[in-house]
């Protein structure tokens, strides 16, 4: 939990800056709200100011309030701010603090985006990230500037920039500091990460899409990683397996019966637990979700397997390369099966095909009915359109039919 707040007077407060103070009070899960700040928090490792905003998670509140208004809320303000989870400490000076103008009166406040401050641009943050170099984009920041960023943009890439070794560091110091459990040298962890819950579906074998595959191919991809951890007999005490999902014990029984000595985490209030517990293991198998790219972007050493590996979370842009040395990113090991973006379940080689077949008898159509323009006329014009655009729909549904026939679904 964030650590109590210091009794610090007034006005000696929000003097230790510059501040980056972002505005924004996007609220989603936990792991989404970075996505929401993401600008924020790469000037303020830029320019090494402070950051001061607010992290809230939620799902913790899932009920809605009403206000005086009569307008439904989502009880955001009753929400815990996390930022100190993470090492973002605001002991010293918090947003409650430039809200109240005794405090406020002797700081300088500095919008970007006007006044002649202009936004600098997140690849020139990342190259001062890198190189180390602290180098203000305006003139006149002191330490009682707060540097205002107000905006809600969604960025799913630079999470290199953002979760850099010095964010990173925050984090672990402020596991230590809360006592988090350590991983013990002599054990490897392997943490899964199963997306159900709010995407539950009938079936595990055929869960939505952002789960990224099915409860099956989890369970071969443990084992593998299983066997590459631990290579010789006698030696699987040393291994330990923590499975993250929501939902009954035994909707995951094939899960737990393959793996008997496996960890079932299955309340999603426990997240900072999770959070604390993938973030340190060896190896962190999942999908795409914002939560489980938060972990694999936290931890120090790990081996990143997701059925998403060219998702904009998991890529590194060409200005942060350089950061991307904590994790290894690597695909699911080969499966007879895909997931389209929707979800469905295809055998992969039929899926494949399908989707060539429909290309090219598109494509085929198109270039006729290009070739023939003069003969498209024609037959508009003789009432016959109806059945041209009959035809085009056939060609068309050929391809379709390949993709319906390899639908594997159990």
């Amino acid at each position: 939990m964030p650590r109590i707040r210091k009794e610090i007077p007034k006005e000696q407060r929000c003097k230790k800056g510059p501040y980056v103070y972002d505005k924004s009070h996007h609220l989603e899960g936990i792991g989404s709200t970075f996505q929401h700040r993401k600008y924020g928090f790469i000037l303020a490792s830029a320019i090494k100011a402070r950051w001061i905003g607010t992290l809230k998670n939620e799902h913790e509140n899932p009920y809605f309030d009403v206000d005086d208004d009569g307008l439904y809320t989502s009880g955001k303000d009753s929400l815990v701010n996390y930022a100190p989870l993470f090492g973002l400490q605001q002991d010293e000076c918090s947003e409650d603090d430039l809200l109240d103008e005794k405090i406020s009166k002797h700081l300088q406040f500095v919008y970007i985006d006007e006044d002649d401050y202009p936004y600098p641009e997140i690849e020139d943050l990342c190259k001062s990230i890198i190189s180390g170099t602290s180098v203000y984009p305006w003139l006149n920041i002191t330490s009682n500037t707060i540097i205002v960023v107000d905006g809600d943009d969604l960025h799913e890439n630079w999470n290199y920039c953002l979760f850099n070794p010095y964010f990173r560091n925050g984090f672990h110091k402020a596991q230590r500091i809360r006592k988090v459990i350590e991983r013990p040298t002599y054990e490897k962890w392997i943490s899964i990460h199963f997306r159900w819950g709010d995407t539950s579906t009938e079936s595990v074998e055929s869960p939505n899409g952002r789960a990224g595959a099915s409860l099956s191919a989890y369970i071969d991809t443990t084992k593998h990683y299983i066997d590459m951890l631990n290579p010789k007999e006698g030696d699987s005490k040393k291994i330990k397996i923590h499975f993250f999902s929501e939902g009954q014990p035994d909707v995951f029984a094939s899960f737990q019966n393959k793996f008997p000595s496996a960890t079932l985490h299955l309340n999603s209030s426990h997240w900072i637990n999770a959070l604390d517990i993938m973030s340190q293991s060896n190896v962190i198998i999942g999908g795409s979700s914002s939560f489980f790219a938060l972990a694999s972007h936290l931890c120090s050493n790990c081996t990143v397997v997701t059925t998403h590996p060219n998702s904009y979370k998991f890529l590194a842009e060409d200005e942060e390369i350089l950061l991307a040395k904590h994790h290894e990113l690597v695909d699911f090991p080969e499966q007879e099966y895909i997931y389209t973006k929707w979800g469905y379940r295809y055998k992969e080689s039929w899926y494949i095909w399908g989707m060539r077949i429909m290309y090219i008898c598109s494509t085929f159509t198109a270039v006729v009915l290009a070739v023939q323009n003069k003969r498209l006329i024609k037959q508009i014009i003789q009432h016959d359109l109806f059945h041209i655009l009959l035809a085009c729909c056939l060609i068309a549904v050929m391809g379709k039919i390949g993709i319906i026939l390899g639908n594997m679904i159990a």
